[in-house]
Formats: structure tokens, C-alpha cells, sequence
């Protein structure tokens, strides 16, 4: 699957003094995001799936909830909004073996190991 192109919405409200943005995209088989507010970097996350479908349902749904909460799409950015920011990169750790022991460099990405288990649960079951 390619990397679609980045859909970016907007939220303002004066009275409750929201000012939001929030963007989405996909890359293969993983959803980005940046949210925060209008004139902020904001935050950015990255959701991995095991397939394309998953990653497609689950990009839809996104957008479906902001949509239902009021946010509308934009073709403009806000100046100074975060969505403008490119795609995080996710960097996997090199796994080496040496004397038959597993050996991970480069783990700094704390969603790693979760993100790890969840792949050799699903492939192996329980465990």
C-alpha cells in the first residue's frame, strides 16, 4: 500500500476556546497522526496493523470520529498548525544473534516491545 495523502482537519470553537487540528495518513501498513493545538507542533503518534485492510478500516474510523465531533476538513492549513509536520519515522531495532543468544540494538522506542509482543502473540497465539 502507498502513503496516501495527508487529510488535515480543523475544530474551532470561540466559546469553549478550541482551537484544534488534526491530521491523518497512511503508509503501508500504518495510520499516522498529529494532533494539537493551532499555532503548536502538537503531538504525533504511529498505529502498526498485521494488514492492509485493518490499517484502512482503522484510518476510516479515525477520520469518522473527528468528523462526528465537529472537526471539518481543510485544504488550508492555519498557519503555525502541526499538521504541516512530516511523517514520524519509526525506526525497528537491528536484531542480531551471537552465540546463540538474541541480541537488540537500538531500542529506544518504548511502543517497541509492546508492539513486538502483540506480533509474536498473533502469529504464535498465547504466550
Amino acid at each position: 500500500m502507498m502513503n496516501s495523502p495527508k487529510r488535515c482537519f480543523e475544530y474551532t470553537d470561540r466559546v469553549k476556546n478550541a482551537y484544534k487540528f488534526w491530521a491523518i495518513q497512511l503508509g503501508g501498513c500504518q495510520v499516522f497522526a498529529w494532533w494539537g493545538r493551532i499555532g503548536t507542533q502538537g503531538q504525533s503518534k504511529v498505529w502498526e496493523f498485521n494488514s492492509p485492510w485493518r490499517t484502512q478500516r482503522v484510518y476510516e474510523e479515525k477520520i469518522a470520529d473527528k468528523l462526528a465531533k465537529g472537526y471539518k476538513e481543510v485544504t488550508r492549513p492555519t498557519p503555525g498548525s502541526g499538521w504541516t509536520n512530516p511523517i514520524p519515522e519509526v525506526v525497528e531495532p537491528e536484531v542480531q544473534v551471537v552465540d546463540d543468544k538474541v541480541v537488540w540494538e537500538g531500542l529506544e522506542d518504548s511502543n517497541f516491545l509492546e508492539r513486538l509482543q502483540k506480533k509474536v502473540r498473533a502469529q504464535y497465539g498465547k504466550g
